[in-house]
Order: structure tokens, then C-alpha cells, then sequence
């Protein structure tokens, strides 16, 4: 059993991060992205009722406030 430990240890020695550390740091952008595409959709619903013009106008905005959020969040985790 500890020598299966070992060669575990030995691979994981060799990665950047572990897969615990990844999940870690997964989940909660993944979260941050269901919000914005939970409140985007609870835009377009409360603003349907304004008419056409309305929602096109609120879906726009809501396009570019994602690409807003990416483009200001990718620099610190280097992607750009």
C-alpha cells in the first residue's frame, strides 16, 4: 500500500497543481459563470414584458457585459 502512496506522490510531484487544487479553483468560476448566466436571463424575462426593441436592447448589453467581465479576468490569470 505505501508503495502505491509513493508512485502517486512521484506523479503528482511532476504536475503544476493536483486535482484537488484544480477542482478547488474550478468550482467557483464555474459558479461565477452560472450567476451571470442566471441574471442575464433574469433580465431578459423581467424585460419582455417592455416589448421587442427592449429585449434586444438588454440582451446586447448583456453581451458585452461579458466580454467586459473576460476580458478584465483574464489578464490576471494569464491569458492574454
Amino acid at each position: 500500500m505505501s508503495e502505491f502512496i509513493s508512485e502517486k506522490k512521484k506523479q503528482e510531484q511532476g504536475r503544476r497543481f493536483t486535482s484537488q487544487a484544480l477542482w478547488a479553483m474550478i468550482v467557483p468560476l464555474f459558479l461565477e459563470q452560472l450567476l451571470l448566466l442566471l441574471v442575464g436571463i433574469a433580465d431578459t424575462v423581467v424585460i419582455s414584458y417592455a416589448g421587442e426593441a427592449a429585449v434586444s436592447g438588454v440582451s446586447l448589453v448583456n453581451q458585452f457585459n461579458t466580454v467586459f467581465i473576460c476580458l478584465r479576468r483574464w489578464p490576471p490569470e494569464g491569458l492574454l
